[in-house]
């Protein structure tokens, strides 16, 4: 038990996390080319030809500039990605 909880974390702090540009805060975390929602662990959305796209519908979230997410129709900063 304890040895998967040291896996755990360790997997965790290795993680790149999607932020919100806000405040901040951890939103998702990047498994390949998934975005995983932090809060319930559900595959939230894609990475495709340089769009976030919600893994629902295939609408485009935002575009993607180096680390920046930026929105899709106002092309504010709402997300970033850590290294």
């Amino acid at each position: 038990m304890l040895p998967d909880l040291v896996a755990n974390e360790l997997d965790a702090r290795s993680r790149r996390w999607l932020h919100r540009a806000d405040d901040h805060r951890a939103f998702a975390y990047v498994r390949g080319r998934d975005f995983v929602r932090a809060s319930d662990h559900t595959v939230w959305a894609h990475l495709s030809d340089g769009y976030l796209r919600s893994a629902r519908s295939g609408r485009r979230i935002a575009y993607q500039d180096g680390d920046v997410f930026y929105d899709a129709d106002t092309r504010e900063p709402i997300y970033y990605q850590s290294p």
